[in-house]
């Protein structure tokens, strides 16, 4: 199933795999592998864009990784966002511009 499942998931959203800084692919596909006599020739192929799995323990313990990881990157995203508002409006009260505030966050946030 995933022989046929992973490119039609790259071939449509690809985008979602593409880090857009460096244009590389950042996150990959899970393919659990019930069945050990299961051919991977296909996988060769989809290398940088796929991890296989035999066991579901490793495939449950990387999902809760990938799952906080991605926690992670809303909450830090949320609070640069908030930085940012909180500095534009210490701006506007003191009459300033903290252009290197301003630009570290857009860095941190991918503006």
């Amino acid at each position: 199933m995933a022989r046929l499942a992973v490119p039609l998931i790259l071939d449509n959203f690809r985008e979602i795999f593409t880090d857009l800084l460096t244009y590389g692919f950042h996150l990959s596909i899970c393919v659990f592998r019930e069945n050990d006599g299961e051919q991977l020739d296909w996988a060769f192929d989809y290398r940088n864009n796929i991890q296989v799995f035999d066991f579901d323990e490793d495939l449950f313990v990387r999902l809760i990784r990938d799952i906080a990881d991605y926690h992670v990157a809303v909450a830090v995203h949320r609070r640069f966002s908030w930085a940012e508002k909180l500095y534009g409006r210490y701006c506007d009260i003191e009459g300033v511009f903290l252009k290197e505030k301003f630009d570290e966050i857009n860095v941190l946030l991918g503006k």
